[in-house]
C-alpha cells in the first residue's frame, strides 16, 4: 500500500477536527518505538486520557496501523485501554484512548513483588482479554503491537 493510500485510508477513519483544539495540557509520559505517549485533558468534559502521537513517515508498516485502529475502534473491554479517537494533524497520527494511572502492565509485573493471589487475578484478567486478543490476531495485527494497544498504560 504506497502511502499516499495509507492517508487516504486514514483521512476516511480519523476525525476531521484539530486535536489541540480538543485536548489541553499535553504532558509526555513516555517514548516507545511507534512515537511519544502523552496525557490530557478533554476540553468541555476534562476527561483524563492519554494520547499517543505517531510521525507517520517513521513508521515501518504503514498499512497495520490502519487495521489497528478499525480493531480499536471496535473493541471495548474493561481489562483494555480503550480507544477514543484518532486525529491526523500536521503528519503525525494522533491515537487517544483512555488513560489508566500506573504503568504499562510489563512494567508492573517485572518492577513489583506480587503475592501469590495477586498474580492469579493479574493471570485471570489477562486471560480475559483473549477475546480482545483474537479480533487482533484475526486482524493481522503482530502481538507486540496489539499488546502496546491493550495494556499501554493499564492496571
Amino acid at each position: 500500500m504506497s502511502s499516499q493510500e495509507v492517508i487516504r485510508r486514514l483521512q476516511a477513519i480519523c476525525t476531521d477536527a484539530d486535536p489541540t483544539k480538543l485536548y489541553r495540557n499535553l504532558v509526555k509520559v513516555g517514548q516507545g518505538a511507534s512515537g511519544g505517549v502523552y496525557t490530557a485533558y478533554q476540553v468541555g468534559t476534562n476527561l483524563s486520557v492519554a494520547i499517543k502521537q505517531m510521525n507517520l513517515e517513521q513508521q515501518p508498516k504503514k498499512d497495520l496501523i490502519i487495521n489497528e485502529i478499525l480493531v480499536m475502534k471496535e473493541s471495548s473491554h474493561k481489562n483494555i485501554v480503550n480507544y477514543i479517537d484518532s486525529f491526523l494533524y500536521r503528519g503525525d497520527l494522533w491515537v487517544v484512548m483512555e488513560y489508566m494511572e500506573g504503568g504499562s502492565l510489563t512494567e508492573v509485573v517485572t518492577t513489583n513483588e506480587m503475592a501469590d493471589p495477586q498474580i492469579g487475578a493479574v493471570c485471570r484478567e489477562v486471560r480475559l482479554t483473549r477475546e480482545v486478543s483474537n479480533m487482533f490476531i484475526k486482524m493481522e495485527i503482530p502481538f507486540y503491537s496489539s499488546t502496546d494497544v491493550l495494556f499501554v498504560l493499564w492496571y
